[in-house]
């Protein structure tokens, strides 16, 4: 670990990339359909979870950042060793490095851990294992809704078959939202760092994200798409739902928050604006309304703390200080309170 760029211009760089897929995901929206004669133009409420009521809370995240530089399993594997091949060393270094081979290794290894089957189920290239850990995944924590999203996704993808993948989205919307910030994955993926060389303040702001940070939300985006293309009314309000799930975790990462506000928004527009929004009490084109004025704040908000950091206006200390704050209460909330501090 001799040769690295200075942790300033990896953020730089991290964040460059992060507003990059925000506008990708932003530009490449899904296209509105015409309603064919079976798709039911009578107002019906899309089943979404309710809102919170501290809405500027769970509104925004900060964008989802990754390391600039991709790191290798040799690298690491001293790290995984002196973890003594825990399930959560592996989620660590498989964050930092995307390494399939190494989360099958893991998977066989632990077959049971949580962290280990949503990432084999979110993100391996072999569909029928990502299946296989979307099942376990379900078996493990049947409390939780991100089994079922991810077989609503697998199913999607697989065969295309709407009903099948409606129904896993109803088990997930009648479940808890999904937890996607982990504390001590961040804690892991800290300690990884440090082990590579890297200072105890690089690592602590650096740990806190990984390769899988950028990856996880272009996957739901690909999902949400196709709801979107799906032509079919009903599977678009379950969509609409699942967006919402996403957006109620006010920890979860704000490249989820990201996508999740942008495809909400892409599929409101193809229902009818006067349609209710669950029990909100609100319409789906004020909600509408409600959501670009939010996604336009993150977008605010990522630029000022972009520019803070590179021109130096944000000390050594005030970094470590935002890194902490990010593992305390989310790093949407971390950044919306700097830039609300500022402005």
């Amino acid at each position: 670990m001799k040769a690295r760029t200075s942790s300033k211009r990896s953020l730089a760089i991290v964040l460059f990339c992060v507003i990059s897929i925000g506008l990708f995901i932003t530009v490449f929206r899904l296209s509105p359909f015409k309603q064919s004669g079976e798709t039911s133009r009578r107002a019906r409420r899309p089943e979404v979870p309710s809102e919170p009521k501290r809405a500027e809370v769970t509104s925004t995240k900060k964008a989802v950042a990754e390391s600039d530089r991709r790191f290798s399993t040799a690298e690491l594997s001293s790290y995984l060793q002196a973890k003594g091949h825990s399930a959560g060393a592996y989620a660590a270094v498989y964050d930092l490095t995307t390494d399939e081979t190494l989360l099958k290794e893991a998977l066989q290894r632990h077959p049971e851990a949580s962290a280990l089957l949503a990432r084999g189920a979110w993100l391996l290239s072999d569909k029928a294992l990502a299946g296989e850990c979307a099942k376990r995944l379900i078996a493990t924590q049947p409390d939780s809704s991100i089994g079922w999203y991810l077989s609503g996704m697998l199913a999607l993808n697989a065969s295309g078959d709407f009903s099948e993948a409606e129904n896993f989205l109803v088990k997930g919307l009648e479940r808890k939202p999904p937890v996607l910030f982990d504390e001590e994955n961040a804690t892991e993926r800290r300690e990884a760092l440090e082990s590579l060389g890297f200072s105890t303040q690089e690592a602590r702001v650096k740990g806190l994200f990984g390769q899988i940070a950028n990856a996880g939300p272009l996957k739901l985006d690909e999902a949400w798409t196709k709801i979107g293309k799906s032509n079919n009314q009903s599977l678009i309000e379950k969509g609409i739902g699942m967006t919402q799930h996403f957006m109620l975790d006010p920890r979860s990462p704000s490249g989820f928050q990201l996508a999740a506000m942008n495809s909400q928004i892409a599929m409101i527009r193809l229902l009818p604006g006067d349609q209710e929004f669950g029990d909100t009490g609100k319409t789906l084109a004020e909600r509408k309304v409600d959501l670009e004025q939010r996604r336009k704040t993150l977008a605010k908000a990522i630029i000022f703390f972009n520019r803070s950091y590179t021109e130096g206006r944000m000390s050594p200390s005030q970094q470590v200080s935002w890194a902490d704050d990010v593992l305390l209460r989310g790093d949407t909330a971390a950044l919306m309170k700097v830039f609300e501090q500022q402005n």
